[in-house]
C-alpha cells in the first residue's frame, strides 16, 4: 500500500519539478534578453556621447572663428 502511495506522490512531484524547470528556463531567457538590451542601450549611449562631444567641439571652434572674425 505504501509503495503505491509513494509512486503516486513521485509521479505528482515529477510534473511539479518539470513545471519549475521550464519556468526557470523561461526566466533565464528573459533575463538574458534584458541584459542584452541594456548592453545595446549602453553602446548607443556611448555613441551619442561621442557625437555630442564632437558637435560641442565644432560649435566651440565656430564660435572662436566668429570671434576672431569680428576682431
Amino acid at each position: 500500500m505504501f509503495t503505491k502511495v509513494e509512486s503516486i506522490v513521485e509521479i505528482s512531484l515529477q510534473s511539479v519539478i518539470g513545471y519549475f524547470s521550464i519556468a526557470d528556463a523561461a526566466y533565464a531567457r528573459e533575463i538574458n534578453k534584458i541584459v542584452s538590451g541594456n548592453e545595446a542601450i549602453e553602446k548607443y549611449r556611448a555613441r551619442l556621447n561621442k557625437k555630442f562631444n564632437s558637435m560641442d567641439m565644432l560649435i566651440s571652434n565656430m564660435q572662436n572663428q566668429y570671434s576672431s572674425f569680428l576682431s
